[in-house]
């Protein structure tokens, strides 16, 4: 062991004592410098492997795809507007084709957690501007009833809005766009992601909780969001 070394542990070591430190056992200048080295690589171990990259969650995608109301196979769509207490109800169609119009404007939007990568993209479309679009107001007991939050994860809005919208099809409270006719189907069945089946019909609805979309007067953005891509790169549901 070199004789500078020794003499930096016994500088260290001088240094403690006269800050009142004592050894439990005395030990020889050679002997307090093969501790010291011992500890202090013990701590730099220690430091080092605070350091160490912490294994990630490998992403999930990350380029947005296709998808929304482009591809969903539904012939009516229910998008639930808590903060504006309605459902606007529509044909699926009718929505692509105001999309198709190029009259609307498109926007994209990031889930929380996620910089500088667009998880979702939509086009914002005035309901009143959907042919054949209904407005429906459900009594606002069915909204506090099912608690509606926030907070609630993505799946969690979805299936809140499916049980209302479902409540809707069971009190015969939810109409066919276009014709306004009221659906009389006991045996609509909640089916895959956020899709009500009605078989009676031959209908499906997709169901979509668009938490602030309808009219500014009663508080909401003034459009409905319809996405056409999105992309999931934290793997939620």
């Amino acid at each position: 062991m070199g004789n500078g070394y020794i003499a930096r542990c016994v500088a260290v070591k001088a240094a403690m004592e006269g800050d009142g430190w004592k050894p439990c056992h005395p030990f020889s200048d050679d002997e307090y410098a093969l501790k010291y080295r011992s500890e202090m690589c013990e701590r730099l171990a220690s430091f080092l492997k605070v350091l160490e990259p912490q294994p990630s969650l490998p992403l999930g995608n990350t380029k947005l795809v296709e998808g929304g109301i482009l591809t969903d196979e539904s012939d009516v769509r229910a998008h639930v507007s808590v903060v504006t207490g309605r459902v606007y109800v529509f044909s699926t169609e009718n929505g692509r084709k105001a999309i198709e119009s190029g009259v609307y404007r498109q926007v994209t939007a990031t889930q929380p957690g996620v910089k500088s990568i667009p998880t979702s993209k939509a086009f914002l479309v005035p309901p009143t501007e959907i042919d054949g679009c209904i407005s429906i107001v459900p009594p606002k007991e069915y909204f506090d009833e099912i608690g509606f939050s926030l907070s609630d994860s993505t799946s969690e809005k979805g299936k809140k809005a499916t049980d209302l919208v479902y409540r809707l099809i069971d009190e015969n409270r939810f109409p066919v766009p276009a014709t306004g006719e009221i659906v009389e189907d006991k045996e609509a069945q909640i089916n895959g992601k956020d899709l009500v089946v009605l078989p009676r019909s031959g209908l499906t609805v997709q169901v979509k909780c668009d938490y602030a979309c309808g009219e500014k007067d009663l508080g909401g953005t003034g459009n409905l969001y319809l996405e056409v891509a999105e992309c999931n790169p934290l793997r939620r549901h």
